[in-house]
């Protein structure tokens, strides 16, 4: 329950920055286009409210796939990045009264220019955390480790280790506040009289 009630809030409150945007191409009245604008940011809310997120959530289970701890670990950036994630409409485009391009814009946590390594390099983190994992085992649990063999040692240094690697990578996004933009267009049909994305590019 606890889970739904954090995913609902966090839906609800994804952030749409700059209301206003361009409309074009039109021959509709006044009355047409404020309810046709008004469907068209609905489903164009209900893709980065429902569609966007389960999308980034199938490829993190994919990828994570028989790695609990590794899944848990992510599933913290997963979820800054969703609370941190903002769109917009730069334009509607009306090619007719049923069909429409819409450009948006998506504001959200550029992890692919956050380097980790440096982060890591910079707090001296690799130390630490080694330093913290072995203090927190006892002499029989060090012992079991050393008798493993590669695969189940790493299983348990994971366990150990992820958690506070992901604390150190989030107070970092916190601090340096690195994002990216990223455009994005879609194809709009109005069938059986709702706005439905039917292209995405």
């Amino acid at each position: 329950m606890k889970k739904i009630i954090i995913l609902f809030l966090t839906v609800m409150s994804l952030q749409i920055f700059g209301a206003n945007y361009k409309v074009t191409g039109n021959n509709l009245t006044q009355k047409e286009l404020k309810t046709n604008n008004s469907e068209i940011e609905k489903e164009i809310k209900r893709f980065f409210t429902e569609d966007y997120i389960e999308v980034i959530k199938d490829e993190l289970a994919k990828r994570t796939e028989g790695y609990e701890e590794l899944r848990k670990a992510y599933s913290s950036l997963v979820d800054k990045y969703i609370s941190e994630m903002e769109y917009k409409i730069n334009e509607i485009n009306y090619l007719s009264d049923k069909k429409a391009n819409v450009i948006t814009e998506l504001k959200g946590i550029d992890f692919e220019n956050l380097d980790v390594e440096k982060i890591l390099d910079e707090k001296n983190v690799d130390n630490k955390l080694i330093k913290e994992l072995f203090s927190n085992l006892n002499e029989e649990e060090m012992a079991e480790i050393f008798q493993m063999d590669e695969t189940e040692a790493e299983e348990i240094v994971i366990k150990k280790f992820l958690p506070h690697l992901m604390e150190v990578v989030l107070e970092e996004i916190d601090r340096v506040k690195t994002y990216r933009v990223d455009k994005i267009e879609f194809e709009l049909d109005k069938i059986n009289g709702k706005w439905e994305i039917t292209a995405e590019n």
